[in-house]
């Protein structure tokens, strides 16, 4: 993490491997099979103050997430090489690689797995972060609400700004770079996604993705950084 992104919270944050999630979950309305209430936090949406006392009184790594709209703090369960894990009290699981989503399990929609077709790019496409449109392919796996399991390869384009926003997340305000993510999927659908990133280290800070097509939309911002 660059200076400027760490000097508000003091101190680097420790990975926290099979830490125990908090209890007194309330339950959750139908849906989204119970993940929405699951999520530590309330059922409703939660304000942003609430959002950042309770991600001020934990000291591990932690982020905000929505689905839907609907969601809480969660805390990182465990770390495995680029991979980080957030999980509820009923295994209902979030994972993230490098930051981005890659796949769920345990909700009503699950993303089973996702993989990106660089091409000629060197890196992961949001490290590139650079106002001209940056191409590649992305591949996803998924389970719908009916339990049929389908597969899709899409081509993705990504667009960073040059100029910064002021982003304000649970613990803390960052100046990020905005970066839109258009999916086409056969047959012409297509997903839109927003990524927000440190304006030097490239890494994602807060997102808005719409993994696949008709799907769930996810919605995170990290609370307390794990790298």
């Amino acid at each position: 993490m660059k200076k400027d992104e760490l000097a508000a919270f003091g101190r680097p944050i420790f990975l926290v491997i099979f830490f125990g999630l908090a209890s007194n979950l309330v339950a959750c309305s139908a849906g989204l099979d119970d993940v929405l209430g699951a999520l530590v936090g309330s059922l409703v949406a939660e304000t942003a103050p609430d959002v950042a006392a309770r991600a001020e009184a934990i000291s591990y790594a932690s982020i905000k997430l929505t689905v839907d709209g609907r969601g809480g703090l969660m805390v990182m369960s465990r770390a495995s090489d680029s991979l980080t894990y957030w999980q509820t009290a009923k295994r209902q699981t979030f994972v993230l690689n490098n930051g981005n989503l890659s796949h769920t399990a345990g909700l009503s929609t699950d993303v089973l797995s996702t993989r990106f077709i660089l091409g000629r790019l060197d890196t992961l496409p949001w490290r590139v972060a650079d106002e001209r449109p940056v191409s590649y392919e992305l591949v996803r796996t998924w389970q719908t609400r009916a339990g049929e399991v389908v597969q899709a390869r899409g081509r993705a384009e990504l667009v960073c700004q040059s100029d910064l926003e002021s982003v304000e997340l649970p613990l803390i305000t960052l100046d990020l770079r905005r970066c839109e993510e258009s999916v086409t999927w056969p047959a012409g659908t297509t997903t839109d996604s927003t990524l927000w990133l440190g304006k030097n280290s490239g890494r994602i800070w807060a997102a808005r993705v719409q993994p696949v097509p008709d799907g769930d939309v996810y919605e995170w911002q990290v609370a307390r950084p794990w790298w």
